[in-house]
């Protein structure tokens, strides 16, 4: 019984390092798809970086480029206020200075009747008043 016994043993040692080895290899090919999709992870991540970089990058520069559009077109609105408002501003002060000016020759005039009436003279200018 004993060299049957040997036989059984060797056999079931046989088997067990046949059993080890072929679960050693399902661990390493569990271990190399690991690392495979290890590698898919990461260059998927690094490819969805680069695309969310460029993407965003796009869309700043069309945002950017809109803004300043935008910008522009309320700067000309402002321009374009501006001059709409200043010109009946303008309008109005070239009156007034026409009617000082036309108020300084009625003055010169009237000082010219008096002084041939003999009364002093007055001279108006827009700044001065002098009498003579």
């Amino acid at each position: 019984l004993k060299g049957d016994q040997a036989e059984a043993l060797l056999q079931e040692a046989k088997e067990s390092i046949e059993a080890a080895q072929n679960y050693r290899s399902e661990l390493q090919q569990r271990l190399h798809g690991l690392s495979q999709a290890r590698k898919q992870v990461r260059g998927s991540a690094s490819q969805t970086r680069e695309a969310l970089q460029r993407h965003f990058q796009e869309l700043q520069t069309a945002v950017s480029r809109l803004l300043t559009e935008r910008l522009n077109t309320l700067l000309q609105e402002v321009d374009n206020i501006e001059l709409d408002s200043v010109s009946p501003l303008d309008d109005c002060q070239k009156l007034i200075e026409h009617g000082v000016s036309t108020a300084d020759e009625l003055l010169r005039e009237g000082g010219s009747v008096r002084s041939m009436e003999g009364w002093p003279v007055i001279v108006y200018s827009s700044t001065t008043v002098t009498l003579i």
